[in-house]
């Protein structure tokens, strides 16, 4: 409250009058000083003293046409790349200075792709060769190297293979992995055999929706504990990749948001200051 505001309050407890006070970008107060009340007349204004509204916008294009719509020349845009997470405050403090109240924001963050979150969820996840193969089953689409027909036989051959003993694995010359195995016979020694899976294979997934698709190594590892063979797949460098989608997210905001200032930080409330120690 400024100086004229104060004075305007001293006067009506002085003179018992009721006192209407108004400040550019607040609401209107009237002040009834023998009730001791200040009452807001936000309710008898024909339009909103400033904008309070926050969207969240459902994908990255809807975010910068609102900001298009809104910006002006103290609007500016916070992306959290860490969380995925980016913040257009319409209302921003002036560079000179001067303090806005910041109430008019649009929010995008990242919906990161079900193949995304399933990949990176079983990530160094053991399991079983029946229940390796049904993922492999499940999310053979998402694999370009090698083809999707290698993959769905890799697939068949350890779920074929669940009742078996393994003897040993073999790393052979052209980058596939032999585990060898007698089949379970009650009473007799079965027959032996062998299936083939690829020691490394590509995924070409899109990280967040609607964004462009990125190629991640995956290799494979196994574990042979007696008879049984438990497999899983190690994702390589996959936080980098996760980083690079976010950040293309960041570059497409810069150049579709022309002229419009772009931090990379976190966006949050000034925390309250410390009391000092003596």
């Amino acid at each position: 409250m400024d100086a004229e505001a104060i004075a305007k309050l001293l006067e009506a407890a002085r003179t018992g009058t009721p006192t209407i006070i108004k400040q550019e970008g607040l609401e209107p107060l009237v002040i009834l000083p023998r009730e001791f009340q200040v009452s807001s007349l936000a309710g008898l204004m024909t339009s909103p003293a400033r904008v309070v509204a926050v969207l969240d916008a459902q994908n990255v294009e809807s975010f910068m046409d609102y900001v298009r719509r809104f910006k002006n020349e103290h609007t500016v845009i916070t992306a959290d790349e860490v969380e995925g997470v980016f913040t257009a405050v319409v209302d921003y403090h002036e560079a000179a200075g001067t303090a806005h109240h910041g109430s008019h924001k649009a929010v995008f963050r990242c919906p990161f792709t079900p193949e995304w979150l399933a990949w990176k969820g079983a990530d160094g996840q053991a399991m079983n060769q029946e229940a390796f193969a049904t993922f492999i089953e499940d999310h053979y689409t998402d694999i370009i190297e090698p083809d999707h027909a290698t993959m769905i036989e890799v697939s068949r051959g350890l779920q074929v293979s669940r009742s078996v003993q393994f003897g040993q694995a073999t790393r052979l010359s052209d980058g596939q992995v032999q585990f060898n195995y007698t089949e379970n016979l009650e009473g007799s020694v079965g027959r032996s055999g062998s299936m083939k899976v690829p020691e490394e294979f590509k995924l070409g997934l899109a990280i967040i929706r609607g964004g462009d698709k990125f190629e991640i190594r995956a290799r494979l590892r196994y574990r042979l504990n007696g008879p049984s063979l438990s497999m899983w797949y190690q994702l390589w460098r996959a936080d980098r990749v996760r980083d690079a989608a976010v950040a293309d997210i960041t570059a497409k905001v810069r150049t579709g948001l022309e002229g419009v200032p772009v931090y990379v930080g976190k966006s949050g409330a000034v925390p309250d200051p410390q009391p000092s120690r003596r």
